[in-house]
């Protein structure tokens, strides 16, 4: 009976590492006009009247690992920054309301915690998704 207790206790404990494991870490400080966002572990999407602040998705890369990013920023007014920064602050990219879609591969110079940024004070729309490629 103890065993069985055991590993029901255990095959839980399992599941929740895992679920946590496959959730990015998200935050930021903002505030969001008639907004609608989106945002998975794959994906950073919102339309708003007026964003102002700046939100973000935390990742864990090793060395060597590739990530194929798209970018789309819709523009009313305003300025918007889209960025990719290390916990030692290294910039990976940066585009300020870009005009046409963006898609680029970054490769990770070291392991660590890498977060992808909007930031700025803006109306309109953005679309950020990610894939991590094999290596």
């Amino acid at each position: 009976m103890n065993n069985n207790k055991f590993r029901r206790v255990s095959s839980v404990f399992l599941c929740i590492v895992f679920m946590l494991s496959l959730v990015a870490c998200s935050g930021g400080t903002y505030s969001a006009m008639n907004a609608t966002a989106n945002d998975t572990d794959s994906n950073m999407a919102m339309i708003y009247d007026q964003f102002d602040g700046y939100k973000y998705t935390s990742m864990e890369f090793k060395k060597g690992e590739v990530l194929d990013i798209d970018i789309e920023v819709t523009t009313e007014s305003g300025e918007l920054e889209v960025y990719m920064s290390s916990d030692k602050d290294m910039r990976m990219f940066s585009y300020i309301n870009p005009d046409q879609p963006i898609n680029l591969q970054v490769e990770f110079p070291e392991d660590g915690t890498y977060r992808i940024f909007v930031s700025g004070k803006h109306s309109g729309s953005y679309n950020i998704s990610w894939n991590k490629l094999s290596n």
